[in-house]
């Protein structure tokens, strides 16, 4: 674990900035905003690491993109599948934050902006892993 330990540490200062990058991103499924800059920079960000990558439609132009990245490896004998999404809530009430809510700010330690903890925040630490 010493390692992985260092490589976070290492890196923390642009895995923050990756996160904040995509939670600029306004994917409000419910106000159809957002949804396909968002899948975009998601294959983006699988490419970066390796993955080939795609975003799908799914069954219609109301409905938020798939994107599906995946990772042929010789001679594995098991498949790892991990399941997140990117879209969010919409941010209203909007005079309920502090700062902008897709503008993500760092207070005590910690990143506040809609999507940090569901799920964008998740979703980029399944990739990082």
């Amino acid at each position: 674990m010493e390692k992985v330990f260092a490589y976070i540490d290492a890196n923390f200062g642009r895995f923050v900035e990756e996160l904040a990058a995509l939670c600029r991103i306004p994917s409000v499924s419910a106000q159809k905003k957002g949804l396909d800059d968002c899948a975009r920079h998601l294959v983006g960000a699988m490419e970066a690491i390796g993955l080939d990558a795609q975003a799908m439609p799914m069954g219609g132009p109301d409905n938020p993109p798939l994107v599906y990245g995946r990772l042929d490896v010789p001679g594995a004998r098991r498949t790892l599948f991990i399941y997140g999404h990117f879209d969010v809530q919409p941010p209203e009430p909007l005079d309920a934050w502090d700062t902008p809510p897709f503008e993500p700010a760092i207070r005590d330690g910690r990143m506040w902006g809609r999507g940090t903890g569901d799920n964008k925040g998740q979703f980029l630490s399944h990739l990082k892993a």
